[in-house]
């Protein structure tokens, strides 16, 4: 498992960024067939790729805000 994690890595282009703790929990993962939980991207995509289903540990993804500016100007 660990050079199927490798390899996609590799393909994907995201092998620079990762240590080998988290080759080893992607590997993991991959061979238990078990949910990969983390907040890495890298990570995240990498699961996919291996068919392996994944969720975040913290982040509810993208969302958008909106700001209201208010502006009081004081009248001499």
């Amino acid at each position: 498992s660990l050079k199927i994690a490798t390899d996609l890595a590799i393909e994907t282009g995201d092998m620079a960024g990762l240590s080998e703790i988290d080759l080893g929990i992607l590997a993991l993962s991959i061979n238990l067939k078990k949910t990969l939980v983390t907040d890495d991207y890298r990570l995240q995509n990498l699961a996919e790729k291996a068919g392996i289903e994944w969720k975040t540990v913290s982040t509810k993804g993208i969302k958008v805000m909106k700001f209201i500016l208010r502006i009081f100007f004081k009248k001499e």
